[in-house]
């Protein structure tokens, strides 16, 4: 049977004699599995489909479950992430937690979009990398059925204060009064010696995750965030996500790597 589907090539993988094998994101049909024939051979026609980062329209055949790429036409390709290592890692971060939370045959039209939005704006530079790393991973924790409470205070209701605690797990917001009531210390062990995650937000930081959280899909990096935030935003949004996925990335780990390769300071002779 012929298919026809719109899909983001999430990551490429090598297999036996000369084939490849796709991982794409479909709005419709999800996460997918594709084999290409002679896809590793440099003069076969459907070697420029084979690259991560590209969205296009495939032609596809599918017997028993199983799915060939026949050909395709590129729609767009996010031609500058390759061309920084801090783009490029990030990116694949990116890919990697939709590759982790997206399903076969379960339609992935929001995040499809979230991915595109987002990949988009690191290969236009749109954004700081890290605004736009910690508004992704917000918005998927949200898509994945993980958005927390940032209303208030869970206790005593207050909405603001010089700091909150995000209860990661709970997914709840507690005033630093409330924290002191319920005994947590500094070490995040609750009374009854269960440890917990508690996320330190400032003012500026909660506003964002709540301004975050409650933007459109196209406006969700539009989030007024100022520059010496942003390390805090993203411990905060990475701590969540991940936490909640109960796994880490090999690639979010190659990205802070290059990371402190950049920002090392130069060494003084």
């Amino acid at each position: 049977m012929q298919v026809s589907c719109d899909a983001l090539v999430l990551n490429t993988a090598d297999t036996k004699d000369s084939d490849k094998t796709l991982t794409l994101l479909c709005a419709d049909r999800g996460r997918m599995r594709v084999t290409v024939k002679g896809g590793r051979t440099m003069n076969s026609a459907l070697l420029p489909l084979c690259r991560p980062f590209l969205y296009a329209n495939l032609e596809l055949y599918e017997k028993n479950g199983m799915y060939w790429l026949r050909g395709g036409m590129p729609v767009k390709y996010f031609s500058h992430i390759s061309e920084s290592l801090d783009k490029l890692y990030c990116a694949a971060y990116f890919c990697e937690v939709a590759t982790d939370i997206s399903g076969e045959g379960t339609p992935a039209k929001d995040l499809l979009r979230l991915l595109l939005n987002s990949l988009y704006a690191l290969d236009e530079s749109l954004k700081d990398d890290r605004l736009v790393k910690a508004a992704f991973e917000w918005r998927a924790a949200y898509l994945e059925g993980y958005e927390p409470d940032l209303s208030g205070c869970g206790c005593c209701g207050k909405q603001r204060d010089e700091v909150m605690y995000l209860d990661v797990m709970a997914g709840t917001l507690c005033c630093p009064e409330c924290m002191r009531k319920r005994g947590i210390g500094k070490e995040n062990v609750l009374p009854d010696g269960t440890a917990s995650i508690q996320s330190v937000l400032s003012g500026t930081v909660l506003e964002a995750l709540r301004q975050i959280g409650s933007a459109g899909d196209r406006n969700f990096l539009s989030v007024p965030v100022r520059p010496e935030d942003l390390d805090d935003l993203g411990r905060v949004c990475e701590t969540y996500l991940l936490n909640h996925l109960e796994r880490g990335f090999d690639a979010l780990d190659a990205w802070k790597d290059m990371r402190k390769l950049v920002n090392y300071p130069p060494l003084r002779l």
